[in-house]
């Protein structure tokens, strides 16, 4: 008797909804500031710490990266370092182009 192989099948259902089809888009915009405002201006639970939104975090860290360069710890460093001659790119070049900082481990 041979074996039954069972088919795969993808149930997921995709429902996409155009609000400017249904509001004024200005509306939503105004909606997400003022909830965005509300929530922000609540009590922090640490007061060291500000209330964030979803993508605050990423945001806080992209601009730091950007005024401070990107952590690469050393391990990672010298095989980017070892890489860069295969690809015509010294490595004075890289730490240029990409701004990096070495991180302690």
């Amino acid at each position: 008797m041979g074996k039954v192989r069972a088919r795969r099948r993808n149930g997921m259902l995709t429902i996409v909804i155009d609000p400017s089809r249904l509001v004024d888009r200005a509306w939503p915009q105004e909606e997400i500031a003022a909830m965005t405002a509300y929530i922000t201006a609540s009590p922090p639970a640490r007061p060291d710490e500000p209330v964030l939104i979803p993508g605050d975090p990423e945001r806080l860290m992209c601009a730091e990266r950007i005024a401070k360069g990107v952590p690469i710890d050393p391990q990672t460093w010298a095989e980017i370092t070892a890489a860069a001659p295969r690809h015509q790119c010294a490595d004075r070049d890289a730490a240029v182009k990409i701004r990096v900082i070495i991180a302690p481990r």
